[in-house]
Order: structure tokens, then C-alpha cells, then sequence
């Protein structure tokens, strides 16, 4: 900010264009701490709500200590051949078998890297939601489990048991509930009908929902 303010960038003393600087900030990360849904700064400490994927235990260690990393992944020899790999491609001796294109990674390509979401499925889903099809839906999702064996996601790299556990071993619906809790909740990510229901099929609690405009507490009845 100094910088900017002596080469004239910025025309406001640098006291004032510091302080607006900071007012920023501020109201950046209260923007997303709202839209995440949890009230108080300190929720965030060690909340881990990040998990790396396909990232080494090696890489994790060294810069990113304490996120959970469950299935490891690339490393620095990894890393290390996918940079060099570009740079060999940029000074090949051959000038004229350089082609600089791109492979499709945020826009859909024909010949580029595979995307889940593609025109074929897209459009399998779209006719199956408009005309109401459950014939083209089992198209769709059909296709959706072909693609994914490649696999698109990690979910397509895991062979699932097909075996159940007895439901006895199961923890009955009283057991479960009793873990639910609604209260961090922001009425700013989910609807007030969606409050009140999750407050209806919750035993105990008192959920209250506010907004800008009206502040409401769920009736005892409905606890």
C-alpha cells in the first residue's frame, strides 16, 4: 500500500488508504464466514473443514501439516515430471511439432480431459427430468457408472462390498437422532421450511431462525 501510495496509484494518504485496506479485508472474511454457516471466529480453529486429495503423506508433512489426506497421492518426483514436461514440450528442437492448445480442463473439449458432466450426459439428463422418463434416467445413469470407471472420481477407483451387515447391528432411529443437532445452522444457507422441518424431526432442541427482518423460535410442540 505504501508502494502504491508514493507512485501515485493510490490518491489518498497512506493512513486512510490503509484503514480502508483493512475495513476490506474485514468485511471479506465476514462475507464468508456467514456463507459457511458457523457464527464465531473461533469455530474455525482446527475445524480441519479442508481434506486434501490425492496429495503424498511426503507433500502433506512438509506444507499442509494436519490435513487429513486419505488416500495419499502425487509427490515431489510427480510434481517435479509434470512441470518439466510442459517446459520440454515449449523448447522441443522440433519448432514445428509445438502445438499449444488446450487440453480441455475447465471447458469441454472433444479430444481433451475427461469431464462427468459432458454433452452426452447432460443431455441424457436433462430429457429424462423434462419428459418425466425413467427409461433415458436409467440411460443416464447407466453411462454416468461407465464414465466413472475410468474412474472421473474417486469413487470409481473403490470396489464396494455388496455384502450388508445384519440390521441388528444397526443403531436404532432413537440412537441416531440424538446425534442430529440443527442449531449451527445458518438460516442464511437453508431455507426457513427446511429449518423447520429439520427442527420438527429433531428431539430436544429449540432451533431459532433469524433473519433481517423476523426473528422466530420453533414451538414447543415441534421440538
Amino acid at each position: 500500500i505504501d508502494h502504491l501510495v508514493k507512485k501515485g496509484e493510490i490518491k489518498l494518504p497512506y493512513s486512510e488508504a490503509r484503514k480502508n485496506y483493512i475495513k476490506s479485508i474485514d468485511k471479506g472474511l465476514l462475507k464468508v464466514l456467514s456463507k459457511m454457516g458457523i457464527s464465531t471466529l473461533r469455530s474455525y480453529h482446527g475445524s480441519q473443514l479442508f481434506e486434501a486429495v490425492g496429495v503424498s503423506d511426503e507433500l502433506i508433512d512438509e506444507y499442509f501439516k494436519g490435513t487429513s489426506s486419505r488416500i495419499s497421492g502425487v509427490g515431489y518426483k510427480e510434481l517435479y515430471e509434470e512441470a518439466v514436461m510442459f517446459h520440454k514440450e515449449a523448447y522441443s528442437k522440433d519448432q514445428k511439432k509445438v502445438i499449444f492448445d488446450t487440453n480441455g480442463e475447465y471447458n469441454y473439449r472433444n479430444y481433451g480431459e475427461h469431464h462427468a458432466w459432458n454433452p452426452q450426459s447432460i443431455a441424457l439428463l436433462q430429457w429424462a427430468t423434462k419428459t418425466d422418463n425413467y427409461e433415458v434416467f436409467k440411460k443416464f445413469s447407466s453411462l454416468v457408472d461407465e464414465q466413472n470407471r475410468k474412474p472421473a472420481f474417486v469413487r470409481g477407483a473403490l470396489k464396494w462390498k455388496r455384502n450388508p451387515i445384519p440390521i441388528d447391528e444397526v443403531e436404532p432411529v432413537e440412537a441416531l437422532l440424538k446425534r442430529f443437532v440443527t442449531g449451527a445452522m445458518s438460516y442464511g444457507s437453508i431455507s426457513i421450511e427446511a429449518h423447520e422441518a429439520l427442527a420438527e424431526a429433531t428431539p430436544g432442541k429449540v432451533v431459532r431462525i433469524r433473519h433481517v427482518s423476523e426473528r422466530k423460535e420453533i414451538p414447543k410442540s415441534s421440538r
